[in-house]
């Protein structure tokens, strides 16, 4: 009896040293560098993670985090090599789906140990900046490879998130005997109104029609393909990404002209493109709900569930663009927390029936494996009580290098080569130029850098 209870007390001391971490704070370091604008700082902290990720479950992940700290870091080279390591990956995004995965270990595996496949907005992130790194490295025909995934990948994104609900309908129904239980758990008052708190009306998620695009993205690939189509349709693709980009708010209506143009036999005129990244994404954070699992069983242990929501992080960064002592304005194009928040909540009715299944199964298994231990069954209850409660903890692994928001401006190349960015002055190198600055927070400093388009 002694024994058994000293390899319990062994296993709940283990439990604490392995399964409290989350990723949140493995990745606290990195985030806390690139947010001071410390990019070779973080990227060395990056490197770090994704060599002690290396053939587990948050490898795709550290290779997206090195990604954008390299690329940040104006180290292009190593981007491209962290984002082409990316789609090397088996298991990023899988074309059946957006992170769909075999539910039998979705169930039984807390979920942040199962491999990070990625969401839509990472595809499409991932190929944007690896199509900026190739344009920086003067590699236009990788770029123009990238940006034609791109149009692919924006087409496919609402198909194949489609494709991931047909399967998880299927799941359901596989796992109807728990359904009842399930429900018994969402329904019950305490549990609710703790969901409600955090979601509002998750119900109505179910319904909505998420779009997943990206302006960001499609305003990449219509000013890349304006200045270096190889075809009529490149030229074509052009206008109808920047429309999309613009969707119907004017805000790009020179940028469309200018592609109209083009598109007509008439000479693009030479630009320059500013593009703003200012603050960091929502990230990830967890909040506990204690579930009665007595509404179904009065036999069963209480116990905790983990479910995640998004944190945002304010960013009130002032930056100002000038040309001739003429300020430019610059226009939003896209909200990385809204559209991070869109596919977040395209997912929760599936996560939250998929947690508390998971909670149902294994709470139900710890009853029965305590009652067959006997004498020892409250060992078994400890035990899987104190597991549940250490390692219960939601998936909380997320892109968190990605920008809050991205803004653009975009002018004629003046003849000066000259523009200013605040206090400083920035030599244009080419007739058609980027101007890319990036602002992780306020109080950071920008960093800016130029290359020719």
């Amino acid at each position: 009896m002694k024994r058994v209870a000293l390899y319990i007390w062994l296993f709940i001391a283990w439990l604490f040293l392995a399964g409290c971490a989350t990723y949140n704070d493995e990745s606290r370091a990195m985030r806390t560098l690139y947010a001071a604008g410390e990019f070779s700082e973080a990227k060395s902290a990056a490197e770090a993670m994704n060599r002690s990720a290396q053939g587990g479950p948050d490898e795709l992940l550290t290779q997206l985090e090195l990604g954008k700290c390299s690329f940040a870091s104006a180290d292009a080279q190593t981007a491209v090599k962290a984002f082409e390591s990316v789609y090397e990956n088996a298991e990023f995004f899988d074309a059946s789906g957006t992170g769909a995965v075999d539910w039998t270990q979705a169930v039984l595996v807390n979920p942040s140990r199962l491999p990070y496949t990625g969401y839509n907005y990472d595809r499409i992130m991932a190929a944007s900046y690896m199509g900026l790194c190739y344009i920086e490295l003067g590699r236009k025909e990788r770029a123009a490879v990238a940006f034609r995934r791109l149009l692919n990948y924006q087409q496919e994104a609402a198909a194949a998130y489609a494709k991931r609900i047909d399967e998880t309908a299927d799941a359901l129904a596989k796992n109807r005997g728990n359904s009842g239980a399930v429900n018994a758990l969402a329904s019950a008052p305490s549990v609710s109104a703790e969901l409600a708190r955090h979601y509002g009306n998750f119900d109505s998620y179910i319904a909505a029609k998420a779009k997943f695009t990206n302006p960001f993205a499609h305003y990449l690939t219509g000013i890349f393909l304006m200045h270096n189509f190889q075809s009529l349709s490149d030229k074509e693709n052009a206008i109808v990404s920047l429309r999309l980009a613009d969707a119907g708010t004017g805000a790009l209506s020179e940028e469309i002209a200018a592609a109209q143009d083009s598109a007509h036999g008439k000479n693009a005129e030479f630009r320059t493109y500013v593009i703003y990244e200012c603050g960091m994404a929502c990230r990830r954070d967890q909040f506990k709900v204690d579930l009665p699992l007595w509404v179904f069983n009065r036999n069963l242990p209480g116990i905790s569930a983990s479910f995640p929501y998004l944190y945002k992080v304010s960013c009130n960064a002032k930056l100002e663009v000038s040309l001739d002592g003429r300020r430019i304005a610059l226009n939003k194009i896209a909200d990385m927390d809204d559209i991070i928040t869109e596919e977040f909540n395209a997912n929760l009715p599936t996560l939250i029936y998929r947690t508390l299944l998971s909670v149902v199964v294994k709470a139900s298994a710890q009853y029965a494996g305590a009652r067959a231990a006997g004498d020892y069954g409250v060992f078994v209850n400890l035990a899987g009580s104190l597991y549940q409660g250490i390692v219960n903890n939601a998936d909380l692994r997320t892109w968190t290098t990605l920008p809050k928001t991205i803004s653009v401006a975009s002018f004629k190349t003046p003849s000066s080569m000259v523009v200013k960015v605040n206090s400083a002055t920035v030599k244009l190198k080419g007739k058609n130029n980027i101007i890319y600055i990036t602002l992780p927070a306020t109080g950071a400093p920008a960093t800016v850098r130029t290359f020719p388009l």
